[in-house]
């Protein structure tokens, strides 16, 4: 495997800001305080909500440029539903594997949800059980055992082993 280290970067995460030093064929690679990678943003403190508001707010973008359909009373409710969970929820769960989700970012979630609810369909996340769609918090929490199966699964020698320990 081939290294660019022209692009090659170092992301120290810790709780007090840290000097690294590290260097890949004699070249020193430059430390970061965020980086972007595979659409998840992390910073060096270890948090992940840059991205995830970064991931709601282009979730309330594509909302506003679908509002139109969904507040068409002519398109079947179907179609709508389809647009939702092809569309938006893709968008929303985003990296999501990977969050670690907190009191407020599951609120955020639902928040968002819920609006959209009220935008498709007209009701209240009461009436959510009765359109037969799963929560979203539900499908997080999911698609993270999902993951990290898939992390448990790998060899002990794999650096993401290392990493969770």
């Amino acid at each position: 495997m081939r290294v660019n280290t022209t692009k090659s970067e170092v992301l120290a995460i810790s709780r007090q800001a840290i000097e690294c030093h590290v260097s890949l064929d004699d070249t020193p690679l430059s430390q970061v305080s965020s980086l972007k990678y595979l659409g998840i943003e992390a910073n060096n403190k270890g948090k992940i909500e840059d991205e995830f508001t970064s991931g709601v707010k282009k979730y309330d973008t594509n909302t506003t440029l679908l509002s139109s359909h969904f507040k068409d009373r002519h398109m079947p409710s179907r179609v709508k539903v389809f647009l939702y969970t092809t569309n938006l929820n893709r968008i929303l769960l985003h990296g999501s594997e990977t969050w670690f989700t907190t009191t407020k970012t599951k609120s955020t979630i639902q928040t968002t949800e819920i609006c959209n609810f009220r935008l498709i369909y007209g009701v209240t996340w009461r009436d959510r059980e009765a359109l037969n769609i799963e929560p979203i918090i539900e499908l997080i929490e999911r698609l993270q055992s999902r993951w990290y199966g898939h992390v448990k699964r790998k060899p002990q020698d794999e650096g993401v082993h290392r990493i969770l320990q």
